[in-house]
């Protein structure tokens, strides 16, 4: 089955908590650049668990963006014009 013809409850539970494992894995990554609080874990690992969790959360809303059918027309200006606030 694709990830997109879960029910859409599912999907967005998942997303939830994919959410919530990239925000563990920022603020390891802040707590060991920073240096105070320190986790065990090495720069590498942590991003590494970064760019794990960046994936995970980038299935998510691929599988959000097919069950809904959001387009790249609705997304890209909306993307464009937050992007130029940055």
């Amino acid at each position: 089955m694709e990830p997109s013809q879960l029910p859409s409850v599912d999907l967005l539970l998942q997303f939830s908590e994919e959410s919530g494992e990239l925000i563990q894995a920022v603020s390891k990554l802040i707590r060991k650049e920073r240096g105070n609080n320190p986790t065990p874990a090495t720069l590498e690992e942590c991003r590494q668990s970064l760019v794990e969790e960046l994936a995970d959360v980038i299935v998510a809303i691929d599988a959000l963006r097919d069950h809904w059918c959001v387009t790249s027309d609705e997304l890209d200006p909306i993307v464009k014009a937050k992007t130029a606030r940055w």
